[in-house]
């Protein structure tokens, strides 16, 4: 699964990016770069099963976030502009 983070400038994005990924980035990471990063799924349903069952081979659920980060935010361009960047990712 794909997850893109998007929003206003000052919202927190790099924060939740980097508490999902485990990742940590300057303050003055270049603001036109792709950040793409991994996060496993934590889940203690999962934690049990594999008690319970002991398989041979334990892969979690992983999602893939990819966070652009963005000088400002016009209100249609940067969202259209953002559908056909995820359009291009499929």
């Amino acid at each position: 699964m794909k997850v893109g983070i998007i929003g206003l400038p000052q919202t927190g994005k790099k924060t939740l990016y980097q508490i999902l990924t485990g990742t940590k980035y300057s303050e003055h990471t270049d603001i036109h770069k792709l950040l793409i990063g991994t996060a496993d799924i934590q889940d203690s349903r999962f934690d049990i099963l594999v008690n319970m069952y002991s398989p041979k081979k334990v892969m979690r659920a992983r999602v893939d976030i990819d966070l652009r980060l963005v000088e400002f935010m016009k209100p249609n361009g940067f969202i259209i502009r953002m559908q056909k960047n995820i359009m291009k990712m499929r």
